[in-house]
């Protein structure tokens, strides 16, 4: 577990503006406020940007007000400038300076480098225009020498002079390359000080407001304190009591860990847990205590009565409960407001966060907390307010007796959620009922908890609500359990739980149906597990067992909607003619269920089995909207997942961005084996990568985590989780896994009958990593697969790549003429697809096979026209690359040279062997031969498989036998 060293988290936008404000050495004076609450993240923002400015030659200096009872006149700068002496001790030679003098007032360790007597205290308008002066020409004297950055934090705290010298600094250095960054705290002192306004108005100052965490952020913070996924409900709990505050998360999750209530679990979040609040963290209480030390005592009391609506509240409902004046109350209103403690929200009220109002609600007693929601829940009642609300307030005083009323407007509230498809709150509602009725709950209400806990994806709970139903009433047999069955499978599997959890539903469900082969027999067999997979020696194996005949054919005959619908495999072939079939069936059904399920099959079969990517955007977009009004939370997470691929290799990068940042916010409600937390942040992120450039060694840690977990839970995405994995390995650089991925890649290929669609993906994948990686010797065994006739027409991530393969294979093989045949075919294929991300690359591809056959203009050509399209397309990495060859004067390696040496080394293979049998280290061939270090490297990787040889030695002598060296 790690507590410490979690990177920046859900601040790219934040860092991008800060980075961009920082001016070049001839530029001018800028400045930046960011404004947000205690532990948002302002520091660790300025603490990055100062990184980020010494390592482009700013000098940095960094200083804070403290909050003090009398706070020292120019205590700001005083910090500022002592710390930049400690840190810099070069800075003390300015002290010297006539002109800097006065400063010594301030910083001692000036006046002990200047050899200066003690001065007394600043006194007079003409001293205080010294000091000031004084000041900027310190920092006019070192931005003569570098760019400056001066952050200044915690300015809610700085005191009238400070404020006034920060004023004519910024007056004053405006022709400076300088950056100001300073931090405040709006709600520490009732709103923002009034110097700022006069800050904006002399100088050039940007507000940027520091916000919460997205869900999606503070899940990911949470993965990295843990060190492994944690599940959804965990995430969305602590997201939910702590605002988004990265601090806060901090806290509360090391908090859950001292007090045991996290670790030790396998992954399980017990409900009670998360209904009924966290805690509160012991370091939190000192930065809560000082939002309430600030109110009055009538005002506390209105807050610990508001304490008991956790979803908010208005005048009305606190006029319910206190007795005071509509005045008195709207002024403890006010007050609350001024210390941050409350905030408007929907036309009412609700506490600023979470863990504000658990402090409120923890200081009354649990029967005044109980007497407390009673009374609420019957005034509620008696108004005929929301079903809901009075629900949670009856659950809330179950310690008083007479609580059981509250299971009708718990149900009532529940039918509501129900025919609004928001099934989080249909369960939340269903499990108060059954809270309610106790021990005269009904199997009917168990039944309809389970379904809709399936469909709100929280399916440990579902799953323990099944149990106890079987547990109940499986012997007794009533009329509905065999279609509840079904249901339950078909929407556990759907929510992405783990086969083991629903599998075993299925045959206990088949044994029950016995010879019998009605409907119900029919659904199951076609619900069962019928490719069995698992990995052998690091290779991925999957066997298929067909499902009976005559359970198809009676799902046919005799199902319904969401029959037909059930037995859409996502991954099954289907022609152009079938896919606009079930296009049909979409537009023609009425189960949510099934226009789902046959939306994410067509654009899926747009998308990645015909190629057809502007049809594939225009189906996701479809799927979206039907996903969005039915409230199918995998649906979206679908649509914009293959809306970010899709748009992505389209050129559309802003719009991928955009569907890639949504996905992820829905995200982290999705259980932590679902199939879709593959899609995104591995297949989306890292064919985005491909195109446009990535962070690798992140996306590598995500390929082998990924890996892992399908190794764990053996399931039919293993191959094509496998062919990322080796695409990860072909762009990190140094020693990796990339030969033991990409053989289990290969081996996987060969030897397994894998579903067609997965497999070819998986297949183009692995032949993109080994052009990535030059790799020579197993180009033919890709060319073999794919020309295979188990291979489809559409091999690679997205759309149709199969000529585009098919080249690079070919040039690796130093086949130039076929080579430029395939990427003649592709170039024509990729256009018609709209494909301009893969067109640009056939250009480069195809300038290296040029320029290598002696074909120099059409390789400029092609080489200047690809360089073109990467900077229209935004596509940096690539370009790039070809700029860095330019600028180092070091052509592009050609890949296509014939192979005719021993043991099928090539021409510039047997010539790097020679000098490195020679003696020469790879930096000194790079430069004989005009290479790039790490393009030698792989060479010599590729040189040590293919003559089986391990070390430089045995190399040598291989060299010294062949007469390849350069010795000889």
């Amino acid at each position: 577990m790690k507590d410490s060293g979690v990177p920046l988290i859900g601040r790219d936008q934040e860092s991008n503006r800060l980075r961009e404000l920082l001016p070049s050495k001839n530029g001018r004076a800028v400045g930046a406020v960011l404004v947000g609450e205690a532990g948002i993240g302002k520091s660790r923002l300025v603490e990055a940007l100062a990184q980020t400015a010494k390592q482009r030659g700013f000098c940095v200096a960094r200083g804070a007000a403290y909050e003090m009872a009398e706070p020292l006149p120019y205590g700001l700068f005083a910090d500022t400038f002592s710390q930049w002496a400690r840190e810099q001790p070069t800075l003390l030679n300015h002290a010297r300076n006539d002109m800097i003098r006065p400063l010594s007032r301030l910083v001692p360790a000036f006046a002990a480098a200047a050899d200066l007597p003690a001065l007394k205290g600043l006194s007079g308008p003409d001293e205080r225009f010294r000091l000031f002066e004084s000041a900027v020409h310190l920092l006019h004297a070192v931005a003569v020498e570098s760019p400056l950055l001066l952050v200044l934090e915690d300015l809610h705290w700085a005191d009238r002079e400070s404020w006034a010298m920060l004023l004519h600094c910024l007056r004053s250095t405006r022709s400076l390359p300088l950056l100001t960054v300073i931090t405040l705290r709006p709600d520490e002192t009732g709103g923002e000080p009034l110097e700022l306004n006069a800050l904006t108005r002399e100088s050039e100052l940007h507000r940027i407001a520091v916000r919460p965490l997205e869900p999606a952020d503070t899940m990911r913070m949470l993965e990295l304190l843990a060190d492994e996924r944690l599940p959804a409900s965990l995430a969305t709990a602590i997201h939910r009591e702590t605002g988004g505050n990265p601090f806060y998360v901090r806290q509360l999750f090391n908090h859950l860990v001292e007090e045991g209530k996290l670790l030790g679990r396998e992954g399980q979040w017990p409900a009670d847990l998360v209904n009924n609040g966290l805690g509160i963290p012991a370091g939190l209480r000192p930065l809560l205590s000082r939002r309430f030390a600030r109110l009055s005592g009538p005002t506390l009391g209105m807050l610990r009565i508001a304490a008991i609506f956790p979803e908010g509240f208005d005048l009305g409902r606190l006029q319910l409960l206190i007795s005071d004046s509509e005045e008195a109350i709207l002024d403890h209103i006010d007050e609350a407001m001024r210390a941050g403690v409350l905030v408007v929200r929907g036309g009412g009220y609700v506490f600023a966060h979470a863990l504000l109002r658990r402090a409120m609600y923890d200081e009354l007693n649990p029967d005044r907390r109980a007497i407390l929601h009673r009374r609420a829940a019957t005034r509620l009642a008696e108004l005929d307010a929301d079903p809901g609300e009075i629900a949670h307030q009856y659950h809330a005083s179950q310690r008083i007796a007479g609580a059981e009323i509250g299971e009708v407007f718990a149900l009532k509230a529940a039918e509501r959620a129900r025919a609004n498809y928001i099934s989080e709150h249909e369960a939340a509602f269903l499990r108060i009922a059954c809270d309610l009725a106790g021990d005269a709950v009904s199997d009917e209400m168990l039944r309809d908890l389970a379904l809709a806990q399936a469909a709100s994806l929280d399916v440990e709970a579902a799953d323990a609500t099944t149990r106890l139903l079987f547990g109940r009433c499986w012997e007794r047999q009533p009329s509905w359990i065999m279609s509840f069955l079904v249901t339950i499978v078909r929407r556990l599997r759907d929510a992405g739980a783990p086969t083991e959890m629903w599998q075993p539903l299925v045959e206990r469900g088949l044994e029950a149906c016995g010879a019998r082969r009605d409907l119900h027999w029919a659904r199951l067999e076609v619900l069962r597990q019928y490719w069995r997979c698992r990995w052998n020696d690091g290779t991925f194996e999957a066997i298929y067992h067909a499902p009976d005949p005559l359970a198809l054919d009676l799902v046919r005959q005799l199902g319904d909607e969401e029959d037909r619908a059930s037995a859409l495999d996502l991954y099954a072939p289907r022609s152009i003619e079938q896919t606009v079939q079930v296009q049909r069936w979409a537009a023609e059904w009425q189960s949510p269920a099934a226009i789902i399920r046959a939306r994410e099959v067509v654009t899926h079969d747009w998308i990645y089995r015909h190629g057809q990517l502007a049809m594939g955007v225009e189906t996701a977009h479809d799927l979206l909207r039907d996903a969005k009004c039915f409230g199918s939370l995998p649906g979206r997470i679908e649509a914009l997942t293959s809306l970010a691929i899709a748009e992505a290799s389209l050129g559309h990068l802003a719009s991928s961005d955009a569907a890639l940042r949504d996905a992820r916010a829905l995200a982290v409600r999705l259980g932590p084996w679902h199939r879709l937390h593959l899609a995104l942040e591995l297949s989306a992120v890292a064919w985005r990568a491909y195109l446009y450039g990535g962070d690798w060694p992140a996306i590598g840690r995500i390929a082998s985590r990924a890996l892992q977990i399908v190794k764990d839970h053996p399931v039919r995405l293993g191959q094509i989780v496998l062919g990322f994995a080796a695409l990860t390995e072909a762009f990190l650089p140094g020693e990796n896994e990339y030969d033991v991925r990409i053989e289990a890649l290969l081996r996987s290929l060969e030897n397994t009958n894998s579903d067609r669609q997965l497999s070819d993906d998986a297949l183009g994948l692995g032949a993109c990593a080994a052009w990535q990686r030059e790799d020579v010797k197993r180009a033919r065994r890709f060319e073999a697969l794919v020309r295979a006739p188990k291979h489809g027409s559409t091999i690679g991530a997205a759309g149709d790549c199969r000529e585009f393969i098919l080249g690079r294979l070919a040039s690796l093989q130093g086949h130039t003429a076929a080579a430029r045949a395939h990427f003649a075919k592709a170039r024509g294929d990729l256009e018609r697809a709209g494909q301009v991300c893969l067109r640009a690359l056939v250009d480069l591809d195809e300038a290296i096979v040029a320029g290598t056959s002696g074909d120099k203009p059409s390789s400029h050509a092609l080489l200047q026209r690809g360089r073109e399209q990467f900077v229209a397309l935004g596509m940096r990495s690539w370009q790039e690359r070809v700029d860095r060859a330019r600028i180092e004067g070091v052509e592009i390696e050609p890949r296509n040279l014939p192979a005719r040496g021993p043991d099928d080394l090539s021409p510039r293979e047997m010539e790097i062997l020679g000098r490195l049998a020679a003696g020469s280290r790879s930096k000194a061939i790079a430069a004989e031969l005009r290479l790039s270090v790490p393009t030698v490297n792989r060479h010599i990787a590729n040189i040590y498989m293919k003559i089986g040889v391990s070390s430089r030695a045995a190399a040598t002598a291989y060299a010294m036998r062949h007469r390849l060296s350069m010795l000889q």
